[in-house]
């Protein structure tokens, strides 16, 4: 697979063969990219789902300033290091499953679970690490994600590439222009510069 914009365009990422591995198709993190541009400049960003470590390559070569990956797949999570260190990217590579992850915030979040599973749950795990004001990228199997708001997140952008589909979720507003957060604690989002 080859990283489709930024300082490391057109370099070469390997993959390695895991039962249940999807990297992200070229097309579609294109689509995912186009969407994201004016957000990643300076950003904190999290592939929580690594696999390839595509998505995290992707983010810091357009610009994000803190970029973490996590992967349960030992040998998955130490071929992204050996990618990463080859490529002389600047990205945090933890070794672990998403639901162990401390609730940092982060602007744009990177998730694509096992298909085979509900993405409600991921969603309730995510939502605490999302930043006011924050996006989650969401690649999941066509179908399994309806539009409309998932507890305190709303789908404010969705899209099909075949049997998979790309959803943006934000935190929804409260009447008060507060952002509804997992803890239920409001916080004001950040004001538009």
């Amino acid at each position: 697979m080859r990283i489709t914009g930024g300082t490391l365009k057109n370099r070469l990422v390997p993959v390695v063969a895991r039962p249940g591995l999807r990297p992200t198709s070229s097309r579609v993190r294109e689509a995912i990219f186009h969407r994201l541009i004016g957000r990643l400049q300076g950003a904190r960003v999290w592939d929580a789902f690594a696999g390839s470590g595509i998505l995290a390559l992707e983010a810091w070569s357009r610009g994000a300033e803190v970029v973490v990956c996590t992967e349960r797949d030992r040998q998955a999570a130490h071929q992204i290091r050996k990618t990463v260190g080859q490529l002389g990217a600047n990205i945090d590579v933890r070794s672990r499953d998403a639901r162990r992850m401390s609730a940092e915030d982060f602007a744009v979040i990177f998730a694509d679970p096992p298909y085979d599973q509900a993405p409600e749950p991921w969603l309730r795990v995510l939502a605490p690490a999302l930043a006011p004001g924050g996006v989650l990228v969401f690649e999941h199997r066509t179908g399994a994600l309806r539009r409309g708001r998932h507890g305190e997140l709303q789908v404010t952008w969705q899209r099909r590439y075949g049997d998979t589909s790309v959803s943006f979720l934000e935190h929804s507003l409260l009447p008060s222009g507060n952002v509804e957060r997992a803890d239920r604690t409001p916080l004001k989002p950040d004001p538009v510069s």
